[in-house]
């Protein structure tokens, strides 16, 4: 029987995440706004959304050559 060798591969892939920011507004229009401008840093306790864990197939066919194996070490 012959063995296959196996690589390291690195799988571009992407979740969600739930959380909460804190602003200062004076109703929730002005918060929703200031919630979604770029000053605002993503929330460091948030919380995995269940199944929304997905391999990135495009980022795989478009860069194959590029990301496809790795020494093992993490960057």
């Amino acid at each position: 029987m012959e063995t296959k060798i196996k690589n390291n591969y690195r799988v571009p892939c992407t979740w969600q995440m739930y959380g909460y920011v804190n602003v200062e507004a004076s109703d929730w229009d002005d918060a929703i706004e200031e919630a979604e401008g770029d000053e605002i840093p993503i929330p460091q306790d948030g919380d995995y959304v269940i199944a929304s864990f997905e391999v990135d197939y495009d980022a795989i066919e478009s860069g194959k050559d590029s990301i496809s194996e790795y020494d093992g070490e993490e960057e």
